[in-house]
């Protein structure tokens, strides 16, 4: 156990990383268009305001369905089963429990998810000029990756579930 442990520990130290270069990516999104906006300001190819507003409250639909999606997809990647078998097209050869790649591999899809977001903030401010509306689906997008970041809580429930199963088979 305190090999899974210890494990645990350096994986985490490395899914953190990754997840903190995805979230500064989002960041850059922010920055990007603000400096856009500011020095090559962009014709907005959508003018009809009626449009305009009916695209934005999409938007906002799009993003309250993404936020209660991730919730409901992180809840059921990780009360799954499926978490601890090892895929058989894995060509990497390890001693290493199958939940922990299987785990990094659902934050990649839920960050995917929560990506679509960031992209839609981009898209609004191609299309219609707006940087506020855009900055705050954009830094909507980076806060809700931020929150749904790997938890060594997660990872010590899943080993001790693997653990079970393991001692159980």
């Amino acid at each position: 156990m305190e090999d899974v442990s210890a494990l645990i520990k350096n994986k985490l130290r490395s899914f953190r990383n990754i997840h903190l270069v995805m979230v500064l990516a989002d960041v850059v999104y922010g920055v990007v268009i603000v400096y856009v906006s500011k020095y090559a300001p962009i014709e907005p190819t959508l003018t009809n305001m009626n449009f305009i507003t009916t695209f934005e409250s999409g938007i906002i639909a799009y993003t309250i369905f993404m936020v209660f999606t991730v919730i409901k997809v992180r809840k059921k990647f990780l009360s799954s089963d499926s978490i601890f078998v090892k895929k058989e097209n894995t060509k990497v050869v390890s001693d290493e429990p199958p939940f922990i790649a299987n785990y990094l591999s659902s934050l990649f899809i839920l960050w995917a998810l929560i990506e679509t977001i960031t992209i839609a903030g981009l898209i609004l401010f191609l299309t219609t000029g707006e940087l506020i509306s855009s900055l705050v689906f954009i830094a909507l997008g980076a806060f809700f990756k931020f929150v749904n970041g790997p938890q060594l809580e997660e990872l010590n429930d899943l080993s001790q579930k693997f653990t079970s199963i393991s001692t159980q088979g």
